[in-house]
């Protein structure tokens, strides 16, 4: 590779990297934040592709037809293509990714720009480059030490993200070519001059205790491998992660040393098990898919699943999990037929390759009652309910594991809330009372899962009429959620607006204020501006102020819940009747020419809402011809002078 294309083409070299910010204190708890999330998953990836079985020949044919297609005015790169089409082996990788050409160009594309479908369309490359290295890697000795040297431009927001995360953990998301010479690779970084304006010269300063690698992360000199075989080169592996630990400038050139240790490889592992066990998923192949879900790429998600079934033609347990994760999505997008589809499919797997009696075929009745009861089809999902529980039951004689008592559990709290949903909220409370029963024998009390199981109960009793008894439970659920779950959690949000309703309803309003006000601090910092929610947070708060008298805070929380409504997606009933009630508070001050415009807003929209109360649509009215039959009233009386 001359060095002086390499030079010339090195502004446009985007280096692929994510890093991961252990800042927090609860930062393994925080994966699917997006920056850490994406570092795990690019851990994972080149364990994923060199477990998926593939036709060589068809993932190369792939391969040829992206380049074609992305080169296809440059004879220069066709001919190369036709070259690796004819000539490529494996034993030769090193070389056609150490050469000028569409290949390294077009992986670290696909790399930088997260496409799953291009890098998978890479796969084989990808398993031939990484098989390459490791053979190497088991042969070779470095001394004990070891310093690399890597130079290029770098872009500016690339550049202040290293700055900002000096001592966090740094992963290169491509094989990384670098040098043991300094000289070389300085020539890369250039002088700092003849840059673009977003560009900066950069040399990284690898060190590497060679004594504490492991063969997971292989490296090796590729000198003698290499298309050019003069630049003491070594590659790095996909995926080598080094800590950062300084980012300095010396004579316009910025130095960004970084370091391995054998701390880093235990931290990688610990993270990714933590991962595994909180996606309750055990094949790698599947948990490459949870994190783009939790990461919330839902497309890139569905992509990858697909890519992975149609590289899967035998049923298995990874099999049947793909097609479960696909129906969730699809249930979670109304997509109900979809949804159903690929429960069945998962189900009817595991059916066949485990059996009838196993606690995945249990959860494949339970997810698809799931379906059923979002639906409204009651009746088959209390069947599928009720299948999926006697599986369970067969399974807790059998071997009586924590658990299969944790799944039976959620099984009867969805029946609870099955019936919840249909206003039955006895046969709802027998349900919820048994799950709590068998809750309290797997699960400590503090568990996150009793947030909303004893809020459902309350939700039940208030229903009823027995306010004593859900305002006991909601107080349960909030100090769960105090103690249990993060700062600014949505489900204590959740709590808090209910207690602070049911504390409304009695006209507890001193206590009804306390809990609404904390319920709209956690929303504000959690929901988008314009969210339902808020609205009615605002409106709960100062219809709450009203009662108390104290209209100055009422008005000015309706408008703060008002100012959102421009931002909100559709015109509501809430929103509606916010305005109204904002127009009554203007109307008790006096103040009939804003209360006219609000009631006159209420009105307007409650005509274009379809199937509108007709109680308030009459009530809005009668508050419009009312508030004009003052503002008549007022007239300037003449001065006793004239």
């Amino acid at each position: 590779m001359p060095i002086d294309e390499l030079i010339n083409s090195s502004p446009n070299d985007i280096l692929p990297l994510s890093i991961f910010s252990n800042s927090q204190e609860k930062s393994i708890r925080n994966l699917t934040t997006s920056g850490n999330a994406l570092f795990i998953w690019y851990q994972l990836l080149i364990d994923v592709l060199i477990r998926i079985p593939s036709s060589t020949e068809s993932a190369k044919a792939d391969l040829i037809d992206l380049s074609r297609k992305s080169y296809d005015e440059n004879e220069s790169e066709q001919e190369k293509i036709t070259e690796f089409n004819t000539c490529y082996e494996s034993q030769n990788a090193i070389f056609w990714y150490t050469r000028n050409c569409f290949l390294f160009r077009l992986m670290n594309q696909a790399f930088r720009t997260e496409d799953i479908d291009n890098i998978f369309k890479f796969r084989f490359f990808i398993v031939d480059l990484y098989q390459q290295l490791l053979t190497l890697y088991t042969v070779q000795r470095f001394p004990s030490t070891l310093i690399l040297y890597r130079g290029q431009s770098l872009g500016l927001t690339e550049l202040e993200h290293l700055k900002e995360n000096i001592g966090q953990l740094i992963s290169m998301n491509t094989f990384l070519s670098t040098t043991t010479c300094k000289e070389v690779a300085s020539i890369f970084a250039g002088d700092g001059t003849n840059r673009p304006a977003c560009q900066r010269s950069v040399l990284f300063v690898m060190t590497i205790d060679t004594t504490l690698c492991h063969k997971s992360k292989p490296f090796a000199d590729v000198s003698r491998h290499s298309y050019m075989k003069d630049e003491n080169e070594i590659l790095l592996s996909m995926g080598t992660i080094f800590r950062i630990v300084s980012v300095d400038i010396e004579n316009n050139v910025w130095i960004v040393k970084l370091t391995f240790t054998e701390q880093e490889d235990k931290r990688l592992i610990e993270l990714i098990d933590y991962q595994k066990m909180t996606l309750r998923e055990k094949e790698t192949v599947v948990v490459l898919g949870r994190i783009l879900q939790d990461m919330g790429e839902m497309e890139k998600a569905k992509r990858y699943y697909n890519l992975i079934l149609q590289s899967s033609l035998e049923d298995s347990v990874e099999v049947s999990s793909i097609y479960n994760n696909l129906g969730a999505m699809a249930k979670d997008e109304y997509k109900y037929e979809e949804a159903l589809n690929a429960y069945e499919k998962s189900m009817n797997i595991n059916k066949r390759i485990l059996s009838e009696i196993h606690p995945h075929t249990a959860m494949s009745y339970n997810n698809i009652a799931g379906v059923y009861a979002q639906m409204g089809a009651t009746r088959k999902a209390v069947d599928y309910y009720e299948t999926g529980l006697q599986i369970h039951f067969q399974l807790l004689q059998i071997d009586n594991h924590p658990k299969t008592l944790e799944c039976i559990t959620d099984i009867i709290s969805n029946l609870g809330v099955l019936f919840i949903k249909i206003g039955n909220y006895e046969r709802a409370l027998c349900y919820l009372n048994k799950a709590l029963e068998f809750k309290q024998k797997c699960l400590p009390i503090v568990h996150p899962s009793y947030v909303m199981l004893f809020y459902n109960i309350g939700h039940c009793f208030e229903q009823i009429g027995n306010d004593e008894q859900a305002s006991i439970f909601y107080e349960k659920s909030l100090e769960i959620c105090n103690q249990s779950l993060p700062a600014n959690h949505s489900q204590t949000a959740t709590v808090l607006s209910k207690l602070g309703g049911l504390y409304y309803n009695k006209s507890n309003w001193s206590r009804a204020i306390k809990y609404l006000e904390k319920s709209l601090e956690i929303n504000k910092n959690i929901l988008p501006k314009g969210h339902p929610d808020l609205l009615i947070d605002f409106g709960n708060l100062a219809s709450s102020y009203t009662h108390l008298g104290k209209n100055y805070l009422a008005i000015d929380m309706f408008e703060n819940a008002l100012s959102f409504t421009t931002i909100l997606e559709s015109k509501s009933f809430q929103v509606a009747h916010t305005y109204n009630n904002c127009g009554a508070v203007y109307f008790n001050q006096g103040n009939y020419e804003k209360a006219l415009e609000k009631f006159t807003k209420a009105y307007e929209m409650a005509l274009q809402l379809p199937s509108f109360e007709q109680s308030y649509l009459s009530m809005y009215q009668q508050n419009l011809k009312e508030t004009k039959r003052k503002l008549q009233k007022v007239t300037i009386k003449p001065s006793s002078s004239e």
